[in-house]
């Protein structure tokens, strides 16, 4: 082995050592869950569920339009489970104009429970009007806090 190989699994071996020694101090460091540590869910800001909300209607959309009904009933949801995340207090409180972010967030289970209908019955001919039921319910809730 010449020097220029022999300097070089020198380095390797210091490196890949240091790498090693650092793993096994974490190991044998202090690792349980400290006192300050996060123990719940992050803790979403409303404009975080909304993104959620406008990516997973313009999926459901798609497999709607598709007739897929397992993608279309995954994405339905989605949507259910993003706005659990409002119903349940796990975004910062929100009111606007007297208007309250808990509350608008129920005005989407009716259209909600219409689409899944409409996947469970088969009737593709209905999924466009289900459809846009909730995006006008989107949409009103939108004009009513003055976010449209």
């Amino acid at each position: 082995m010449n020097s220029n190989s022999t300097f070089l699994v020198g380095v390797l071996l210091a490196v890949g050592g240091s790498a090693l020694a650092g793993g096994v101090f974490m190991l044998k460091g202090e690792r349980s869950t400290p006192e300050n540590a996060v123990t719940h869910l992050k803790e979403y800001r409303l404009i975080d569920v909304m993104h959620e909300l406008q990516t997973h209607s313009t999926k459901l959309y798609f497999a709607g339009i598709a007739e897929n009904g397992e993608l279309a009933s995954w994405y339905n949801w989605k949507i259910q489970q993003s706005l659990s995340n409002i119903k349940e207090g796990r975004t910062e409180p929100y009111a606007y104009n007297g208007w309250d972010a808990i509350e608008l967030a129920t005005m989407l289970d009716i259209p909600i429970k219409e689409i899944d209908e409409v996947i469970d019955s088969g009737q593709w001919s209905r999924f466009e009007d289900a459809y846009d039921f909730l995006m006008d319910t989107c949409n009103a809730c939108h004009a009513a806090t003055e976010h449209s």
